[in-house]
């Protein structure tokens, strides 16, 4: 009513003061009518800059610049902003607070383009001024050390993005107080920025705190709580607390269902963490079914050929290369870089970075099917990318160089796997990030055969982790121990000494798995643990077991022995609390054969969904309602059982 109101009556933007203007376009922008909203914040700003109230004028161009970013239309903002500068560094000088005010919005828009070369020069100005205007608590400074940092991830690294983010947080704490629930932004912010770090204890830190502040200060149903359970349930996944990331997942999907505005993108956050989690559970059946809805979600809300369709496919293929299956996993990755190419083309940024992923992934994947050209000439491309997307060297060490030694290492090149990898590691130093880089280069050696390099290299991988406050308990450490462990079992120098302290670091292993196991952590986190543990358990009686051979002692054979009792019990648990546990639960065979079925059908139409082509129209509505039922089936059924049985 309101915009066929105006566009019949002009003539009423002159009776009204450009104040009662401001008040209506900025509840209609409040309530999300933006295009509503434009044609009395236009008229407003109007009446503002005629009787120079600069101030009020400079917020109803932020009302405006809110409205056309709210419509997508970004392209509409700049000309504005940039026009607005002049006019006040013109009326007002260089260094007034308005200018800031205006920078700092401008500087936001660009940012939120991911247009950072465009974005720092006016984030930059305005910190400057504002330093000089404001006084040194002032939330605004905050507000854009925020969206500095946000842009300094790119041009000047993580570090300096943590630096602004720090000096915002002081200054809000002091602005705010130190448990208002907006300073859960700065945390929320630290928290990305520490996980892309590789800090995954101090990520987790963080986003708890963004969660209790967010508790104490909004309602136990506020939308902006479902964003932080998302958050906090991965980074618990990437600490291998599934159980606790699938608690968190679970009320981010409460707080989504109870929100009438069900936004169709935070349901595919929601699908995406139950498809991580259910594969660290490595229930497969589960996690496919998420990723498949998350595909469908993508598709239906956004088109087969949008970016967000890409990432989806791009997870399929991710899903199916760490289960092994990597000619499928070779079709989705393809599907996802069909996507991104023509995005990214003439892009920089996150277009250029995830087109980036998708090439490392998909080197991966031909290196698996032993495809070496092919993924050499991945990496070659996901280099470029990269470069374009403006990354660190750091992100494009830690992204290509262990695919790079292995390619490197097959063809027959290990001088120069082993230089990468050394370039890796010195890259980094006592980052933790190192730690995966020493790894490699240990298994590398000792692959080649050098014992001793490849202990001074897993040494090196526990000493970089223990600097960094990593504890035992640290899923990364049972890599360095079963690194550790056959490095000393293959030393040839005083044999009984190092098959000692092999058997050693073997029962030192097993013991922290046990805790593991008994805290439920382990075997739930240890999905991708297992094939370590299995080969400490494996060393540990190989090195008793040649003790023994050295000096015929029972207790060497009484330690093999127990050893190989563990290694049954925690291979029996993760059977139990995995797929076997269907079996062993007094589960009707009826139940079962229905369970089965439904999973049959369930691949079948997945399938069919995949594989169909344009002329397949209107089969493949059919297809997809017929799986979308089947998946609802098999869900009701697997809850059933839990409750049941």
């Amino acid at each position: 009513m309101g915009i066929f109101f105006l566009c019949g009556s002009k003539g009423l933007f002159a009776q009204l003061s450009p104040d009662s203007l401001y008040a209506r376009g900025q509840a209609l922008y409040d309530e999300g009518a933006y295009e509503e909203s434009l044609p009395w914040l236009e008229e407003a700003a109007q009446g503002y800059l005629a009787a120079r109230r600069w101030e009020v004028w400079t917020d109803v161009l932020s009302a405006q610049a809110g409205s056309f970013a709210g419509l997508g239309r970004y392209e509409d903002v700049a000309p504005i902003l940039k026009a607005a500068i002049d006019t006040l560094v013109q009326h007002l000088g260089e260094d007034h607070k308005l200018v800031g005010s205006v920078c700092n919005d401008l500087g936001s828009i660009y940012a939120s383009l991911e247009d950072c070369e465009a974005a720092m020069p006016y984030l930059q100005r305005a910190v400057a001024i504002r330093r000089k205007t404001l006084a040194p608590d002032n939330p605004s400074l905050g507000t854009t050390l925020i969206n500095l940092s946000t842009c300094a991830e790119h041009s000047e690294g993580l570090e300096a993005s943590n630096r602004y983010l720090e000096e915002a947080l002081e200054i809000w704490k002091q602005a705010y107080g130190p448990d208002d629930h907006r300073l859960a932004k700065i945390y929320n912010n630290l928290g990305w920025n520490h996980g892309q770090l590789g800090l995954f204890d101090e990520q987790l830190a963080y986003y708890l705190r963004v969660v209790e502040l967010r508790e104490k200060g909004l309602d136990s149903l506020h939308p902006l709580l479902a964003g932080s359970y998302i958050n906090l349930g991965i980074a618990y996944y990437w600490r291998g607390y599934y159980t606790e990331a699938l608690a968190y997942t679970q009320k981010a999907e409460a707080v989504y269902q109870h929100n009438t505005n069900k936004n169709p993108y935070r349901l595919a956050q929601i699908y995406n963490n139950y498809a991580a989690v259910y594969d660290g559970f490595n229930d497969l059946s589960k996690a496919r079914t998420y990723l498949w809805q998350l595909l469908d979600i993508d598709i239906i809300h956004s088109g087969k050929d949008h970016f967000y369709v890409g990432v989806s496919y791009y997870n399929l293929a991710d899903h199916y290369a760490k289960s092994g299956e990597y000619a499928e996993a070779l079709k989705y990755v393809q599907n996802a870089l069909r996507i991104f190419r023509p995005l990214a083309e003439g892009e920089q940024g996150s277009y250029q970075l995830n087109l980036a992923k998708a090439l490392t992934r998909a080197g991966e994947i031909y290196h698996a099917l032993g495809e070496t050209d092919a993924a050499l000439e991945m990496i070659r491309q996901a280099e470029q990318a990269f470069s374009a997307s403006g990354s660190t060297r750091g992100n494009i060490i830690s992204s290509l160089s262990n695919l790079q030694a292995e390619v490197y290492e097959d063809l027959g090149q290990v001088p120069t796997a082993r230089s990468i990898l050394a370039e890796a590691v010195d890259f980094w130093g006592q980052n933790p990030r190192a730690a995966e880089g020493y790894l490699a280069l240990g298994a590398l050696e000792l692959r080649q055969g050098r014992p001793e390099a490849a202990q001074a290299a897993f040494d090196a991988a526990a000493a970089v982790l223990t600097a960094a406050g990593q504890s035992e308990e640290d899923p990364q450490m049972l890599k360095v121990l079963a690194g550790q462990a056959e490095a000393r079992y293959r030393e040839g120098a005083a044999p009984s000494a190092a098959l000692a302290e092999a058997l050693a670091i073997s029962q030192r292993a097993a013991t922290l798995i046990a805790a593991w196991r008994r805290r439920g952590y382990t075997p739930e986190a240890q999905a991708q643990q297992l094939q370590e543990a299995a080969r400490i358990y494996e060393l540990g009686i190989h090195a008793a077991w040649a003790l023994y051979q050295l000096d015929p002692q029972r207790s060497w054979l009484e330690q093999a022995f127990h050893l190989s009792e563990q290694g049954k019990a925690t291979l029996l648990y993760q059977g139990l609390r995995q797929g076997d546990a269907l079996r062993t639960g007094d589960i009707p065979q009826t139940t079962l054969e229905k369970e089965r079925q439904l999973r049959l059908d369930r691949a079948f139409y997945q399938r069919k969904v995949y594989e169909a082509t344009e002329a397949d129209s209107l089969r493949l509505k059919r297809w997809r309602a017929q799986l979308f039922q089947l998946n609802r089936d098999y869900e009701a059924l697997i809850a059933e059982i839990e409750a049941s049985y």
